[in-house]
This record gives structure tokens, C-alpha cells and sequence, in this order.
């Protein structure tokens, strides 16, 4: 039986001048940098490149063995209103990609095995179309047709992590225009149930999960762009107490 999550403790909000910038540059600015990269086809200090079609915006990637070989790449083709898979040779090249219908307006991208069969599965963070897309992997680097779940308005980011320790994929997504994250507790069978939402600073943009109090919990960081800080929400999830 899934054991509910009790809830996130109000975080600490730390300035943009006080936050240091690793910590920003992974929570907030990642995807931007991957977007400007591909976008322009210019290094902005991460050593990304990439030549693209003006028509096909792209958006953010993953990449992780899809088809549980070589390491892949997943791309969110934002305009396409798809996610394109490039299967890798595991010598630096990969196949032509291969698409897969999202929601409108796909925006992030996340993986993690959401039904425990050790296949990579994908969500992704419809932005105005108010919903995520879970699309489960099949191992070869092919995803069954997606399932979509309700958010808050307009989600801008998605991670992964277990937050209740019952060793299932859970997923949390940053709502920017409610000011919000939504955590979407797992079955571990692909589905999930309906969000509970913790409220951020203004125009939550980025979201990332870690253990930042050493309570074997895992917490919630979040880029409040409209506020210029990050929030950090520690897990008081007294069901999954050590």
C-alpha cells in the first residue's frame, strides 16, 4: 500500500547573491544552456554544439541506455510537440531519431524506470498544457503511447526520485505560473497518483531532488525565477522515517 507523503517543510529562500553558482547553474540554468547550444549552434561554456533546423525548436535533452546498450540520447522537439530518441553506437555516433507523440508544448525531460521492469521510461513537462506525459520504454528504444496526468498551471521542469522511500520512482514538477511543485507519488507500475502541491517562490523554472539535510530524505531545491532565488523544501515525510 502506497504510504502517503506528509508533506514538505517551508524552505529557506537564499538570494541569487547568495546562493552559490554551481548550484544555480545545475538547478536553474542547465536546460537553458543545452537550449542555446543547440539553438545557435555556439559553445556557452559547456562544450555544446549542435546545428539545427529553424523550424524545429529544440528544447531540452537526456540521455541515458534507452535500449540498455550504448548510451542514447532523448530530445524534446518543442514545436514537433514530440520526443525524438537517438539510439547510440557507443562510439560517439547515433541512429536518425526516432519520434514520439507528447502533449502540447513539451518543455522538460526526465527518465527514470517508473514500473520496476529496468527499462528506462521518459516523462516530460507539457508547460501550457498543464499536464506531464509518461511514456513507458519497452528496452529497445521504442516508448508505449504516452499517458498524461494533470498539474498545475503551465509546468516548466520535471525530476525524479524516490521521496517516500518505497523504493518507486516518484516525480515532482516545477508549476510555474501557480507557484508550485506538484509531487506525483508512484505505484510502481507506471501510474501515479494525483499531485500534491507544495507551494515555491514566484515562477518556479528549474527542480532537482537531493538529500540536503542528511536524513536519508530526499528534498526538493527549486529556481524561483520570478524571484531570483532558490527555495530549498525539506522532506517531513514521517512514514518514510529511517
Amino acid at each position: 500500500m502506497l504510504e502517503p507523503i506528509s508533506g514538505y517543510a517551508g524552505g529557506p529562500l537564499l538570494s541569487l547573491e547568495e546562493a552559490c553558482e554551481p548550484l544555480l547553474l545545475i538547478v536553474c540554468r542547465l536546460s537553458l544552456y543545452v537550449s542555446r547550444a543547440l539553438e545557435n549552434s555556439k559553445s556557452h561554456g559547456n562544450s555544446l554544439t549542435r546545428d539545427e533546423s529553424a523550424a524545429i525548436r529544440l528544447y531540452t535533452m537526456e540521455w541515458d541506455r534507452v535500449d540498455n546498450m550504448a548510451d542514447d540520447i532523448a530530445v524534446i522537439n518543442g514545436n514537433e510537440k514530440n520526443v525524438g530518441v537517438l539510439l547510440g553506437y557507443g562510439n560517439g555516433s547515433f541512429a536518425a531519431q526516432t519520434t514520439f507523440p507528447t502533449g502540447m508544448n513539451p518543455w522538460v525531460i526526465a527518465v527514470g524506470d517508473f514500473n520496476n521492469d529496468t527499462r528506462l521510461d521518459i516523462v516530460i513537462a507539457n508547460g501550457p498544457n498543464t499536464t506531464i506525459s509518461v511514456l513507458l520504454g519497452y528496452g529497445n528504444g521504442t516508448f508505449a503511447t504516452q499517458t498524461t496526468f494533470s498539474t498545475s498551471n503551465n509546468p516548466q521542469a520535471v525530476t525524479v526520485g524516490d521521496l517516500n522511500k518505497d523504493n518507486r520512482l516518484d516525480i515532482v514538477a516545477a508549476n510555474f505560473d501557480s507557484a508550485t511543485v506538484g509531487v506525483f507519488l508512484g505505484y510502481g507500475n507506471g501510474t501515479f497518483a494525483n499531485q500534491s502541491t507544495f507551494s515555491t517562490g514566484n515562477s518556479p523554472q528549474s527542480v532537482t531532488v537531493g538529500d540536503f539535510n542528511n536524513d536519508t530524505r530526499l528534498d526538493i531545491a527549486v529556481a524561483n525565477d520570478g524571484a531570483n532565488s532558490v527555495g530549498i523544501l525539506l522532506n517531513i515525510c514521517y512514514c518514510c522515517a529511517p
